[in-house]
């Protein structure tokens, strides 16, 4: 068996990001979907749902203290790990725990996705 490529999504359902290594953490890849875009009831949006999340290109710092949000006509948007109180969203059938990243971030998500109601959590 031989390993060609290898891609993570540090933002859930965003661009594919190609690396030359990552870690392995008992849950995944290092910074492998930690992030994910929610709809005001906490549920997951993914691609399949909002194709216009391909474009939005994300990428961490080692050791993932930063997301950096990029997508075309919208500024550059960096967020920092956030420390606000967990909030109850899911993911397909499964109930998690995410931390909501912010105002200004759910407010780029919206202008880039054209969606009201739009949250960037991090599940720790």
């Amino acid at each position: 068996m031989r390993l060609s490529q290898l891609h993570i999504h540090p933002l859930k359902s965003g661009a594919i990001l190609p690396v030359e290594r990552a870690g392995v953490e008992p849950w995944g890849l290092a910074g492998d979907r930690r992030w994910m875009v929610v709809d005001a009831d906490g549920v997951l949006l993914s691609a399949r749902e909002e194709r216009a999340l391909f474009t939005v290109h994300a990428s961490t710092t080692e050791p993932g203290d930063t997301l950096t949000l990029e997508a075309p006509g919208a500024p550059r948007l960096d967020v920092g790990r956030p420390e606000a109180a967990h909030i109850p969203v899911r993911l397909h059938r499964h109930e998690l725990l995410g931390r909501p990243a912010g105002a200004e971030a759910d407010d780029w998500l919206v202008r880039v996705l054209g969606r009201p109601g739009l949250r960037l959590v991090w599940c720790d």
